[in-house]
């Protein structure tokens, strides 16, 4: 790696970090400066703006989640474990992502908030939609799965994504919400994007697995505690439109 591309990555590394550990809205570009003991001309020949780190930030995340696909993958593997393993790889709320869902909730009712989640999912769908197409064409012909139609998997895909992205959502509520409405409500959505995949494909029941449920909810709460501890006691809780929701 050069110089540039290591200086690059280390901001990247100590702005997740500083956004993490004292909230994005508090965390400046002179805090990351600070803590890297780099000048602003430096920074700002890699990004423009904090935003810029942030999605950049999406973009490498998402990187690692399809490097972390194709590690896991093996000869052995048929198409619906390697679809299994493809979305296990590409759902957004697990263990290797907590630190940016965390930072996905702080966002996620701000107009910032919109246009980093849709640069993560598009990112996602980059990296993932493609291999995703060609697996569920893979099934068809083996005669495992039911693809009447040749547009089914990116409507397929397109769903899933909506449902990820309900999930985040639902775990942003949790932090206002103790109820447990948002917790059950997240895994409704988990239980429906299976569904969505085993009956739309017509693949065998139980045959699809997206998370761990046990996992998700661990990661969203570890994740709402953290989005609550930068809420003032006395800020009111803004709520993302749905309608802008469903654009993202």
């Amino acid at each position: 790696m050069i110089k540039g591309d290591l200086r690059k990555a280390s901001l990247l590394d100590t702005a997740e970090r500083l956004f993490f550990t004292r909230g994005y809205a508090a965390t400046t570009i002179n805090d990351i400066l600070e803590t890297q003991h780099c000048s602003k001309g430096s920074f700002y020949h890699h990004f423009e703006s904090k935003l810029d780190v942030l999605t950049a930030l999406c973009r490498a995340h998402a990187a690692q989640a399809q490097e972390r696909y194709t590690q896991i993958l093996s000869e052995q593997d048929n198409a619906l474990e390697r679809l299994n393993l493809l979305l296990e790889s590409s759902f957004p709320v697990n263990r290797w992502e907590e630190k940016l869902c965390s930072l996905l909730m702080q966002l996620i009712a701000t107009p910032e908030g919109e246009q980093v989640l849709f640069v993560f999912f598009e990112e996602l769908r980059r990296c993932f939609f493609e291999e995703c197409k060609a697996l569920i064409a893979q099934l068809s012909k083996e005669e495992q799965a039911f693809l009447p139609i040749e547009g089914l998997p990116e409507l397929v895909f397109n769903a899933y994504q909506a449902q990820c992205r309900m999930i985040l959502l639902a775990g942003f509520e949790m932090s206002a919400d103790a109820s447990g409405a948002p917790e059950e409500h997240a895994l409704q959505t988990l239980r429906s994007i299976r569904y969505l995949f085993e009956r739309v494909l017509d693949l065998p029941f139980g045959s699809i697995r997206i998370a761990d449920s046990r996992e998700l909810v661990q990661v969203l709460s570890g994740c709402a505690r953290q989005v609550r501890s930068f809420r003032p006691p006395e800020e009111p809780v803004k709520k993302p439109d749905q309608a802008q929701m469903s654009l993202l």
